[in-house]
């Protein structure tokens, strides 16, 4: 597979199973709308951040010595909790914004219900891309953003596509001896932790989280079948 940051660079990264993608967009508040695109995987919803997440600072480091919780339970795909698992996600991207000396992404409900509704529309409609299949149909991440009332200058997106299964998979990056990864994502902590790990370690996903210009965030999350597999989607909204 192959993931192309537009103008800049293009990285050859070769996945199994976990699908990223990131887009970020330039708007200036003029009649000649002028935009920059750059390319490459994963995307991100806000929610505010409990108390317990709140307090480690390191996004890949799981809760030890404590009782456990909701958040610790296997998925269970014909039961999934939309709303937590967009809170930790949601939670540990302002972990890493803080980590870089940055302010916390703010909860924005237009950008929630954007980046869920892509969410809910690529499981629903078995695809992975930006360009929305069924809810507004065809419409660039932007649009779908501004459809919503939320006018920013400048806005991006990440998505995700995660099995909720503990397997292996093979990452490359150009330069690096290719790697063995385990994933081990049967709980809603983990899946968490190994969604914002993975987009941390990707260029245009790092991009996108610690973009200074982007202030607001909502994450979206939905579950659907692919290959009698469970995967779950995740997208998160920015604006600034």
């Amino acid at each position: 597979m192959s993931v192309k940051i537009t103008v800049t660079q293009t990285i050859n990264l070769t996945l199994y199973y976990v699908t990223l993608c990131a887009i970020t967009l330039l708007l200036l508040p003029s009649k000649g709308e002028a935009q920059t695109r750059s390319t490459s995987k994963s995307k991100t919803t806000k929610d505010q951040a409990s108390q317990s997440t709140k307090s480690n600072t390191n996004p890949k480091s799981n809760t030890s010595s404590h009782q456990p919780t909701e958040a610790d339970n296997p998925i269970n795909a014909q039961s999934f909790n939309e709303s937590l698992l967009s809170r930790l996600v949601f939670d540990l991207t302002n972990i890493e914004r803080r980590r870089a000396g940055l302010s916390e992404f703010k909860n924005n409900q237009y950008l929630h219900e954007s980046a869920t509704g892509h969410s809910r529309d690529m499981a629903a409609r078995n695809y992975f891309e930006h360009k929305s299949k069924g809810f507004f149909k065809g419409t660039a991440p932007r649009d779908r953003i501004e459809a919503t009332g939320y006018a920013p200058s400048m806005s991006a997106e990440n998505i995700a596509m995660i099995p909720i299964v503990n397997s292996q998979r093979v990452q490359s990056y150009p330069g690096r001896p290719p790697q063995i990864i385990e994933m081990d994502v049967n709980s809603y902590n983990r899946m968490a932790v190994y969604s914002v790990t993975q987009w941390m370690e990707s260029p245009g996903h790092r991009k996108n989280i610690l973009n200074p210009a982007l202030k607001d965030m909502g994450v979206g999350v939905a579950v659907g079948m692919k290959d009698t597999v469970a995967y779950v989607y995740l997208t998160q909204n920015f604006g600034g």
